[in-house]
């Protein structure tokens, strides 16, 4: 059951019948939490029940709750509560997931490539909302943020980390520590080239990745270069049919078959063009790793065959005091398959983070 109102302002961009309303238009209009669409479906804005534009055949955006401020707050059975979609300074609207306690020490959780927030939903609904607020995006061009056409919108300039740091000033969120898993270690990297790291109070990186392309050519695994050209095409099976490869192998054993297929279903909604700028980039970040005064800390599993470990080595001797912990068991999905040794990681620079914040007054 959701806990809100019986209605709830909306902004409709398409009506139930496919008449789009015009760019910028004001209008909106109550409508229920339950809405009968064009299809016969309900519209019910929650993680469990999905209506996807593409697939809801009267409606090609999204109906969304109306912004106001860090906008509007439904709330689930598991108490997550989904917020407005956040607009960055390029006007793509980031989707954004928040649980756990509001006064919190604030945790953002970052995903990877083809993947959604929908990932984190296990750690959004664990131990760690007992008391620190946590806050999960989907990246521009995946799940329910906006997926703009043309490569400079996923490439040019600062966009990762213009989302990010649009997400933090939206939601007022202090000096967070950011989790960055595998790609999202591009958008950390695209943060501190841009904003610097005073926004932030501590960055966990999770198989992050912070080189791509020819830079990285020797620290991603088999996993990864087995499957690239099948997660960069344009033809629906043989993109499909790699991405389940790179799924099945991104763990080191068995992984539970629902988050399995769930993975997949997310990773078919995001468009080629999207794939394709993303995977086709060149970057280095060492230069602003290095100059990187943050608490971090790295958690690798020594299996990963997506990203190799001596990634996180590579960042541990960049970023000073790093705290680096190897998982010998496990592969690229550490909060799935060491899910103990992920919330640790975690909660050893909460307490690092209020040190350091400690030492340095937050205002300065």
């Amino acid at each position: 059951m959701l806990i809100a109102s019986a209605t709830e302002e909306m902004d409709i961009h398409q009506s139930c019948k496919g008449r789009p309303l015009p760019s910028g238009s004001d209008d909106t209009a109550k409508i229920s939490r339950d809405l009968p669409v064009a299809d016969g479906h309900a519209f019910r804005r929650r993680l469990g029940d999905e209506v996807h534009p593409s697939r809801s055949g009267g409606l090609d955006e999204a109906l969304q709750l109306r912004q106001t401020g860090a906008g509007n707050v439904v709330q689930d059975d598991d108490g997550v509560r989904l917020t407005n979609f956040i607009r960055s300074p390029d006007g793509v609207r980031i989707a954004v997931d928040e649980a756990g306690a509001p006064q919190g020490t604030p945790v953002v959780f970052i995903h990877g490539i083809a993947q959604s927030r929908h990932v984190w939903r296990g750690v959004l609904t664990g131990p760690l909302a007992a008391d620190l607020r946590l806050v999960a995006i989907d990246l521009r061009g995946h799940g329910d943020s906006d997926h703009p056409e043309g490569d400079a919108a996923y490439a040019g300039g600062d966009r990762l980390g213009g989302d990010l740091h649009a997400v933090c000033a939206a939601l007022g969120l202090s000096r967070p520590i950011v989790v960055a898993w595998s790609y999202g270690g591009v958008v950390v990297g695209e943060y501190l080239r841009s904003h610097g790291a005073k926004g932030l109070g501590a960055i966990l990186f999770a198989a992050a990745a912070v080189k791509v392309g020819k830079p990285a050519k020797a620290l991603f695994g088999p996993a990864m270069l087995t499957n690239g050209r099948a997660l960069m095409s344009e033809d629906p099976a043989t993109y499909e049919a790699g991405a389940r490869a790179f799924l099945g192998a991104c763990a080191a054993g068995p992984i539970d078959a629902s988050f399995l297929e769930r993975s997949v279903s997310e990773m078919m909604r995001v468009p080629a063009h999207v794939r394709r700028a993303l995977l086709g980039r060149s970057e280095d970040y060492s230069a602003e790793l290095s100059r990187c005064a943050l608490p971090a800390a790295t958690l690798h599993g020594a299996l990963d065959p997506v990203i190799l470990p001596e990634m996180s080595e590579q960042i541990a001797a960049l970023i000073p005091g790093t705290e680096s912990t190897l998982l010998p068991n496990d592969g690229h999905v550490a909060f799935v398959e060491a899910p103990d040794a992920f919330l640790s990681a975690i909660r050893a620079l909460v307490a690092r983070r209020a040190a350091a914040l400690d030492a340095t007054p937050i205002s300065t």
